[in-house]
């Protein structure tokens, strides 16, 4: 074990736990290896591993980023532009505020807005909705792909 203070600006390390602590006046980093846990703050800017779970959380002051490997999941903030991916329900969900993509494997559907010019791709019906901001050319492309099928 090492201790060393400084008048609290601290260094922490205990190989038999197989932990490090390092201070510098809440700076902050925190390792310890037995839990596979690295946490780094430098003033709530963080970051967050936890190798034994396979996530990673970081911060950098809400901009955001997680990830985690065991439920297969993305999730990317940085200030709500955000984006969304989901490998095990197959999903992709991107907004960049509220212009919209949404991708759903799973049941072969698409929905893309771009702020309400619109586009729904439904493959397991069969099914195509286009509006591009005109009612006319909504009937229009549901007559034409039902003609189609």
């Amino acid at each position: 074990m090492l201790y060393l203070d400084l008048s609290t600006e601290m260094l922490y390390l205990d190989l038999s736990t197989e932990m490090f602590h390092l201070d510098l006046n809440t700076e902050m980093l925190y390792l310890d290896l037995s839990t596979e846990i690295l946490y780094l703050d430098l003033g709530t800017e963080m970051l967050y591993l936890d190798l034994s779970t396979e996530m990673l959380y970081l911060d950098l002051s809400t901009e955001m980023l997680y990830l985690d490997l065991s439920t297969e999941m993305l999730y990317l903030d940085l200030s709500t532009e955000m984006l969304y991916l989901d490998l095990s329900t197959e999903m992709l969900y991107l907004d960049l505020n509220t212009e919209m993509l949404y991708l759903d494997l799973s049941t072969e559907m698409l929905y893309l807005d771009l702020s309400t010019e619109m586009l729904y791709l439904d493959l397991s019906t069969e099914m195509l909705y286009l509006d591009l901001s005109t009612e006319m050319l909504s009937r229009a492309c549901f007559a034409v792909w039902h003609c189609i099928f």
